[in-house]
């Protein structure tokens, strides 16, 4: 499914931010209609239907959030299908999984870089047919945008959030990062440093919570899992360094 074309609705505070995003959809061949109010959004989706709803997760000095304009997409029939795709500086877990129980498409931890949003967007269009996870109600055994599950530790979310090494060893590593891990998280990595040892992807599990360093950064100490003696070897001979 091409994306040239598509009604995209983008509900977005910040003007900058807004604009960056109108400037890189509009180039890609998207309509793109951009909203610095979620309620003129929702006003607006009550008579036109979108392709895509880009959405933020707060608005500042506004009244309504983007997990209330999510749950009035999802809970009105000639919407419930619109792919909707959050992109958030709110790295809270519960967060994130409220967004994904209510329908969310996907979800993108703030800053994204422009070539990441159109991948991301592609994406959304590519798998737009398949069918979603839907989240069903214990009690009732029925689908419910607004039901309040409760999240245990078998429940397995997959996000990709852009990361950085900036120590590592051949038995552990310190990653600074957009999210919090918490304590025994499992992690894969995709980093340069594993493409010049000879493996891409390495799974680490978290040996502490992660520490705030700054505004949204966190530093989180990781275990390696599984390494290869050859890979260990090479990791060795880049002993702290990023």
């Amino acid at each position: 499914m091409g994306i040239k074309g598509k009604n995209v609705f983008v509900i977005e505070d910040d003007p900058n931010i807004r604009e960056l995003y109108n400037s890189v959809l509009s180039a890609a061949g998207l309509i793109v209609f951009a909203f610095e109010k979620a309620i003129d959004a929702m006003e607006m989706l009550e008579s036109s239907i979108p392709h895509l709803v880009i959405l933020d997760m707060s608005f500042l000095n506004q009244e309504t959030t983007g997990l209330k304009v999510l749950s009035f997409i999802r809970n009105r029939p000639s919407l419930t299908n619109i792919p909707v795709m959050i992109i958030s500086s709110d790295t809270q877990k519960m967060t994130i999984y409220k967004a994904l129980a209510l329908g969310a498409d996907d979800y993108q931890i703030k800053p994204i870089s422009p070539k990441s949003l159109i991948q991301k967007v592609r994406k959304i269009f590519l798998d737009y047919n398949e069918s979603k996870l839907s989240f069903i109600n214990e009690f009732t055994q029925e689908y419910d945008a607004n039901f309040n599950y409760l999240f245990e530790g078998d429940f397995e979310v997959k996000l990709q959030v852009p990361a950085q090494v900036t120590a590592i060893n051949e038995f552990s590593c310190l990653i600074s990062a957009p999210v919090k891990f918490e304590k025994n998280e499992n992690i894969s990595l995709k980093s340069v440093i594993g493409r010049e040892v000879g493996q891409e992807d390495i799974s680490l599990r978290v040996s502490e919570n992660g520490k705030s360093v700054a505004a949204a950064t966190f530093i989180t100490k990781c275990s390696l899992v599984a390494i290869k003696e050859e890979v260990a070897q090479k990791l060795r001979k880049i002993r702290g360094q990023a």
